[in-house]
């Protein structure tokens, strides 16, 4: 009788410790699998939106280490989004000291307002789309707090999101800007996959207008058709791309604006 209770004492601590250990594993792999679907994006060495980034280059290539408590961001989204929608550029986001003084800004514009009060190296700076299919591109912040990123839209949020807990139909980021660098993220690959295929038709017509007339040229045969015909197709070609890719661009918000949809 007591090798049989010694015996069942020593199966129940087993259990208790085989159950501990796959909770302590589960909660990792969730904890691993979160970050993961956290759209970090990868190194890009330029983006469209370059050349209306110097404000927002100048604030990330000051900030630091910063110590924040969520209670501090929280305070910190609250006030931010009392600040009145306003801005006086579609392009460039207003200084930090402007939109504190003013209480007023865009999306970008109070983004970067944010970024410079946290004073956290680790803040990116973002833009893309609030919502799928929204007309207007968004910009927000990503904060990495607590072994996971937060998003930080104060705008239209008023506490931090985390950033594995969106739908995937919000919160898509194209691009982001941090201290050390810029990143291209998923929904461009999308973007120019689609206008590489919508636009793709037209591109091959283009190409064989050009190969027609050069074959011609080559063989001493002269002009298939006459000039006037030929570069009036060649135009209209032409026009037939840029119309798919701008179809494309608007669908995605791929747009040099950033006004706050």
């Amino acid at each position: 009788m007591e090798l049989a209770y010694k015996s069942y004492v020593k199966y129940q601590n087993t259990t208790v410790i085989l159950t501990s250990l796959l909770f302590a594993l589960a909660l990792l792999a969730s904890q691993t699998f979160g970050l993961a679907m956290a759209d970090l994006g990868f190194t890009s060495s330029a983006s469209p939106y370059d050349r209306y980034m110097s404000p927002v280059k100048i604030v990330l290539a000051h900030l630091t280490n910063g110590e924040n408590s969520m209670d501090r961001v929280c305070f910190l989204m609250h006030e931010g989004r009392t600040f009145c929608i306003s801005s006086s550029n579609p392009y460039v986001a207003a200084t930090p000291a402007v939109t504190s003084a003013t209480r007023t800004g865009d999306c970008k514009a109070k983004a970067l307002w944010l970024a410079s009060q946290l004073n956290d190296e680790s803040v990116r700076f973002v833009i893309g789309k609030a919502y799928r299919g929204s007309r207007m591109s968004h910009a927000w912040l990503m904060w990495h707090h607590d072994k996971r990123w937060w998003i930080l839209d104060c705008t239209n949020q008023w506490d931090p999101i985390q950033a594995d807990r969106v739908s995937a139909s919000e919160y898509i980021p194209y691009y982001s800007f941090t201290k050390n660098g810029e990143f291209r993220h998923r929904a461009t690959r999308i973007m120019v996959a689609k206008a590489g295929s919508v636009a793709g038709g037209d591109i091959t017509g283009f190409a064989a207008q050009v190969d027609d007339v050069t074959g011609h040229l080559k063989a001493g045969k002269g002009l298939p058709k006459p000039p006037d015909e030929i570069g009036m197709r060649l135009l209209e070609v032409g026009a037939g791309i840029g119309s798919s890719l701008r179809r494309i661009f608007h669908e995605f918000g791929f747009e040099d604006s950033l006004h706050t949809s």
